[in-house]
């Protein structure tokens, strides 16, 4: 492949992985989590004890409320992203164009990689195996699929 057809496979797989992350956030968007403690000092007073520590509680509250959301919204795109990478790997057969399809295969595997990355630690090692096991799957079923090209 030529300069072009780098450049065109490199941009697909750059930009398919980030198509598919911000179309879910449209539909989907991200929690919001609190950014950092309450201030213990408000201006030139300093808080008493008792207030300081209600607003700790209300905030480490809101940190426990925060991350099981994330988590849900880990899994909702966990569940968008690696079957979407999945699919444009397999659909990276049907593909005449090398750079399209070389592009499309790097963009699936770059999608499940994004879907894996902050839900790995909640999923359980069957479901890791399984997941792996079918991406794999469809890598080694598009290598033997897809036409070969003509340069090779």
């Amino acid at each position: 492949m030529g300069l072009r057809q780098h450049a065109i496979t490199f941009g697909i797989a750059v930009i398919f992985p980030m198509l598919i992350y911000f179309g879910f956030l449209t539909f989907y968007p991200a929690p919001e989590v609190p950014a950092s403690p309450p201030v213990t000092v408000i201006g030139k007073e300093k808080t008493d004890d008792a207030a300081r520590k209600l607003a700790l509680a209300d905030f480490r509250e809101k940190q426990r409320v925060a991350g099981l959301v994330k988590e849900d919204f880990n899994r909702a795109m966990f569940s968008a992203m690696v079957p979407i990478g999945t699919a444009a790997i397999l659909i990276a057969i049907f593909v005449p164009l090398v750079e399209l399809r070389a592009g499309m295969i790097y963009g699936g595997v770059l999608t499940t990689l994004y879907g894996f990355v902050n839900y790995w630690s909640q999923i359980d090692h069957a479901a890791k195996f399984l997941s792996l096991l079918l991406i794999m799957a469809s890598l080694i079923i598009t290598a033997y699929r897809m036409p070969k090209d003509k340069k090779d």
